[in-house]
C-alpha cells in the first residue's frame, strides 16, 4: 500500500525496528507492506506472506476490535496455540488480554509468538475495506519497556494519521 509505505518508513526511522502494515483475511494477517530495520540483525518479513489471526501481538489488536462471541468462536475452531513458552493459551487470560487491548489502544507480545521477539500493533479500525493494522517488531533485546512504551505512542499515532488517509481515499 504506497499510501503507508512513508509512513511505516516513518516509524522505522524514529525506532529502528520493523515495521509492518497486515490486512486481516479471515483468520490470517497478510503481511501488505514492510519497512525492515536497517541493522544487520533484524526481523525480515516478506510481502505476500501470511500468519495466523490468533497470534501475537497483530492478532490482539484486531481481536480486541471484534465481539467477544465472535472471538470466542474463533478460539473453540482455531484453539489457542503454543507458540512459546510466554503464548497465552488459556481463554480467559486472552479475554483478559483483550480487554487490556481494548482500553490502551495497542497490543503487546513479549516473546508470545517467536522466542526472542517483541513487538507492539495497533489495528487501524479504518471504516472501508480489510481491516488493518501497523505493528513494529524486534528483539527482544533492544526492546525494553520504555522502549515498548514510545513504540505504541509512536504507532498508535501513525495508526491514527493512516486510518484517516485511507479513510479520506476510500470515500473520494
Amino acid at each position: 500500500m504506497k499510501l503507508a509505505q512513508p509512513l511505516l518508513d516513518e516509524i522505522r526511522d524514529t525506532v529502528n525496528e520493523t515495521v509492518i502494515l497486515g490486512a486481516r483475511i479471515q483468520h490470517r494477517v497478510l503481511i501488505i507492506s514492510v519497512a525492515e530495520a536497517f541493522d544487520s540483525l533484524k526481523i525480515s518479513v516478506p510481502v505476500g506472506s501470511t500468519i495466523p489471526l490468533i497470534a501475537g501481538a497483530v492478532g490482539k489488536a484486531f481481536l480486541a476490535t471484534e465481539n467477544p462471541e465472535l472471538v470466542a468462536t474463533m478460539i473453540q475452531k482455531y484453539g489457542l496455540r503454543t507458540y512459546t513458552p510466554r503464548s497465552i493459551t488459556d481463554v480467559t487470560s486472552y479475554f483478559e488480554e483483550l480487554d487490556r487491548v481494548r482500553t490502551c489502544g495497542h497490543a503487546v507480545d513479549i516473546e508470545e509468538y517467536l522466542p526472542g521477539i517483541n513487538a507492539v500493533a495497533v489495528a487501524l479500525q479504518n471504516l472501508q475495506g480489510l481491516p488493518i493494522a501497523i505493528w513494529v517488531v524486534g528483539m527482544s533485546a533492544n526492546i525494553d519497556a520504555d522502549k515498548l512504551s514510545r513504540i505504541a505512542t509512536i504507532t498508535k499515532e501513525q495508526a491514527q494519521r493512516l486510518r484517516r488517509m485511507v479513510d479520506k481515499a476510500t470515500f473520494r
